[in-house]
Order: structure tokens, then C-alpha cells, then sequence
């Protein structure tokens, strides 16, 4: 265990792309339902081929379709995004993760373990168990679906949590695969941060893959 880390009491996830890796076909299935959510609000460019063809490259720049969805005047983005993500169903895609489920297992042992998601309750469950993760693990869940969950500003995400926590923020430590939503705002805060498949100097840590927590928090 990193020994920076000794204080921490509370071991909290992203779902998406954090507790399984992600693949050009999820990301192929998310962006065609955000595709047809952008042509409904721009009905002028006709197709969804069109659509791609102007906003794959600014989702790929911002790496958050909120944000494309934002700049181009849609109302509710990270609702519409939390919609579309349920619509694409990628959860036949997630495959087991042994190694995962271990490390998970023995986190529960030392650590209050939380979960904040964009994802619906129903969806994380399922997307969950097909890693092989127990939901029960996580002392506490927020889901894209509670309604605490649904402002703009995901920081309120961990502001809920925070005050729902028995724990001081600098005990608590977050995991996560995007800057803007898994890493600043908790960050900013005061809780320690861990970056998954990038490197990233505003994260505490960086990880190539999930796996390699174990040697962050565990003995």
C-alpha cells in the first residue's frame, strides 16, 4: 500500500470505463444514439451519417458527449447523454474480471466502499454483475438515476455523497476514467484522486488499468 494513502477509510468508483475496460463497439453503440439524439434536435441535417460526419471529431476532442450536447444548445445534456447510454445497452459487452472481483473482495475487508455512476440503478446492476461484483460491496451507490444525480454539475454528485458519508473528504479517495467528471470535482473538494488508463498531473495517481490499485491500497 502506497503510504501516502494511509489515511484514507473510503474507496469510491466511477462504473463506466473505470470497472471494465472500454471498447471501440461501446463506444461505436453509445455515439449512435447520441447521433440520433443530436438529429432530432437539428432535424436540417437529415441523416445520422451526416451527424457523424460534423460531430464524431468535437466528441472525440472533448472526450464528453455532454459537452458536444451542451455547446450545441441542448437542453438537459447529461440527461440526455444518461438516456443514450441506456438506450445503447452495452452491458452484453462487459465480460468477467476475476482479478477484479479479488481485489474488490478484499477492499470491502479494509475500506468503506462507494459508487458514484451515471448509469441507472438497473443498468449498474446489471453491468455489475456481469464483471462479477457484488453491489453489495458498496456501503453507499449514487445512480444517474437518482435525482440528486441529475444536475448539470456532476460535483453535486459528491457534495451529496460527502454529506452522506461518515467520513472527513480527505479520507476518501476516488476512482475514475475522465478528468472533468471523476477527477477535478471530487478533487476539488478535497478527496484524493486515482485516473484510470491515462496519465493525468491534476489526478494524486495514475493507473494504466484497474487492476493496479491493489498495489495503491492494498497491502
Amino acid at each position: 500500500m502506497n503510504t501516502s494513502l494511509s489515511l484514507i477509510k473510503a474507496v469510491g468508483f466511477d462504473l463506466d470505463r473505470t470497472l471494465y475496460p472500454n471498447t471501440p463497439e461501446m463506444n461505436e453503440r453509445v455515439a449512435q444514439e447520441i447521433f440520433k439524439a443530436i438529429l432530432k434536435l437539428k432535424p436540417e441535417l437529415e441523416t445520422v451519417e451526416k451527424v457523424r460526419t460534423i460531430y464524431k471529431k468535437r466528441g472525440e476532442e472533448l472526450r464528453s458527449w455532454s459537452r458536444v450536447l451542451e455547446e450545441i444548445g441542448m437542453k438537459n445534456p447529461g440527461e440526455v447523454v444518461k438516456n443514450c447510454l441506456d438506450s445503447a445497452d452495452i452491458t452484453d459487452l462487459i465480460k468477467e474480471d476475476k482479478k477484479l472481483v479479488r481485489i474488490m473482495e478484499q477492499l470491502s475487508q479494509k475500506f468503506f466502499l462507494f459508487l458514484v455512476t451515471r448509469s441507472t440503478q438497473d443498468q449498474a446492476t446489471k453491468k455489475l454483475a456481469k464483471i462479477g461484483i457484488r453491489p453489495e460491496l458498496f456501503h453507499l451507490s449514487s445512480f444517474g438515476d437518482d435525482p440528486h444525480s441529475l444536475s448539470e454539475k456532476f460535483g453535486k454528485n459528491f457534495q451529496y455523497f460527502l454529506f452522506q458519508s461518515p467520513y472527513q473528504p480527505y479520507e476518501h479517495i476516488y476512482i475514475g476514467d475522465n478528468p472533468q467528471t471523476d477527477i477535478i470535482p471530487p478533487k476539488n473538494l478535497g478527496m484524493k484522486t486515482i485516473i484510470v488508463g491515462k496519465y493525468l498531473k491534476e489526478a494524486d495517481f495514475s493507473v494504466a488499468n484497474i487492476h493496479e490499485i491493489e498495489q495503491l491500497l492494498l497491502p
